[in-house]
């Protein structure tokens, strides 16, 4: 039996996560990490896909997500992912310094939900399943520029346009309510960036 469920308010809340997809690229099988992002109220998702997921692509897909709405939430639900927690789980994690101070440029916080409730941010969890059975389903890529402009597109004219039961109409016939309630993008984006470090004896030449 159904044992509750969630209110989302608009602009409060939007859930991210990842999941390996099996995808054709080039003509071959491989396994692609999806990160997909929703927001509560309206459900409006965003999906771009990865080789490999670091927080250099985090903060490259979470800020790209941002974009894509116009705006961000207060808080953005999250697991216990090492991506983005330093230490700790669920009401007690603490986020590394770098993605904390991330999040404030667009006014939002991470919140990681407590281990084994999966389903506090079951909005993104569904948007994956629904990615497989309808995105991926008979598609091929030439590669991953064309794959990542697929999954824009597909957000834009299907995901998005789609009637939701629960809502009573499209994610981005909500959206247009929930806009208003979003904080405003800054006026300048930091660009994303990955810091190395290079030693060289004397007789180096950079």
């Amino acid at each position: 039996k159904r044992s509750g469920s969630y209110n989302y308010e608009p602009g409060c809340e939007a859930q991210f996560d990842t999941s390996p997809h099996q995808v054709i690229l080039n003509g071959k099988k491989i396994t692609a990490q999806c990160a997909g992002y929703v927001l509560g109220f309206s459900r409006r998702a965003y999906v771009q896909y990865y080789p490999s997921f670091t927080r250099l692509e985090a903060k490259e897909f979470i800020k790209e997500a941002q974009i894509f709405n116009d705006g961000s939430v207060l808080e953005c639900i999250i697991d216990n992912t090492s991506v983005i927690v330093a230490h700790g789980h669920g009401p007690k994690a603490q986020m590394a310094p770098e993605m904390e101070s991330f999040g404030k440029i667009f006014g939002m916080t991470f919140v990681a939900h407590a281990i084994g409730h999966a389903d506090r941010k079951a909005l993104v969890e569904r948007l994956f399943s629904y990615v497989e059975k309808n995105f991926l389903a008979g598609r091929t890529f030439s590669g991953w520029q064309n794959l990542n402009l697929q999954a824009r597109q597909w957000c834009i004219q299907v995901a998005n346009r789609k009637q939701k039961h629960s809502l009573g109409m499209s994610p981005d016939e909500a959206y247009v309510i929930e806009k208003r309630f979003l904080n405003p993008l800054p006026p300048h984006i930091p660009p994303i960036y990955k810091t190395l470090i290079r030693v060289v004896d004397m007789y180096g030449f950079v």
